[in-house]
């Protein structure tokens, strides 16, 4: 089991792909923010990089099975600033190949968040390919260990 925390969960049960055609995205519902970068007692820089011990993992579940057969792939991104309440311009860190239209319930597939390269907001994007799919809901989020069974 996976020891989680709300503030780090960017999908929960988001439906993804009703109706969506081949090459939408779809934002997370959620966009984590880290807070911006601080200073310690010596003034020395601190950053909120959340791959830096190693021990934190993105992971995406399927909650609903995908219909028709589309695919999903999702992607973490993380960017400095915000626009309209998703990344301005995010940059890709992690990529969750793509869960099949047939994919079950619970199959879930997890990620380390790679060192250095977490800037202070992170978000999902789903993408869907191949046929338009007419239902699929994910979850998404940061947690402590790996989840995958």
């Amino acid at each position: 089991m996976a020891i989680m925390d709300a503030k780090w969960d960017f999908s929960d049960n988001q439906d993804v792909a009703s109706g969506s055609p081949s090459g939408t995205t779809v934002n997370s519902t959620n966009v984590v923010d880290l807070g911006a970068n601080a200073e310690d007692y010596w003034g020395s820089a601190v950053t909120m990089d959340v791959g830096e011990a190693g021990e934190l993992e993105w992971t995406v579940e399927v909650s609903t099975e995908a219909t028709v057969a589309g695919t999903v792939t999702a992607t973490l991104q993380t960017a400095a600033d915000l626009s309209a309440s998703h990344l301005s311009s995010g940059t890709t860190i992690a990529t969750l190949t793509a869960f099949a239209a047939a994919s079950a319930i619970g199959t879930k597939r997890s990620v380390k968040i790679p060192s250095g390269t977490v800037q202070r907001h992170l978000e999902v994007v789903y993408t869907i390919s191949g046929a338009a799919l007419t239902a699929g809901k994910f979850d998404s989020y940061i947690c402590l260990d790996h989840s995958t069974p």
